[in-house]
């Protein structure tokens, strides 16, 4: 019988020596690639292509970005230009 003290190192050892392929993500290039559609502002609607914290607007257990958008293209030949808005990404609980 072997004795529970060796597998039980035999693990920690194994845990120390084992590093995840883990990559680390921000908010920022989270943000980017996804869809946004302004429930305020009728027809603005389109892609997040960059995305920076902002410290000069507080929300509640939130944190504020401003974000560009690049309007999706509606097919009547009409191109728009990027515009800005400032979204609330939840943070904690």
């Amino acid at each position: 019988m072997s004795d529970p003290s060796d597998t039980i190192s035999t693990i920690n050892k194994k845990k120390e020596g084992c590093q995840m392929a883990t990559k680390l993500y921000s908010i920022e290039t989270l943000l980017e690639g996804k869809y946004y559609r302004s429930n305020s502002r009728r027809g603005l609607d389109g892609i997040i292509q960059d995305a920076e914290k902002r410290s000069d607007v507080y929300y509640d257990n939130a944190e504020a970005y401003l974000v560009r958008v690049r309007p999706t293209y509606d097919g009547k030949g009409i191109f728009r230009n990027d515009f800005y808005a400032t979204i609330a990404v939840k943070v904690g609980e």
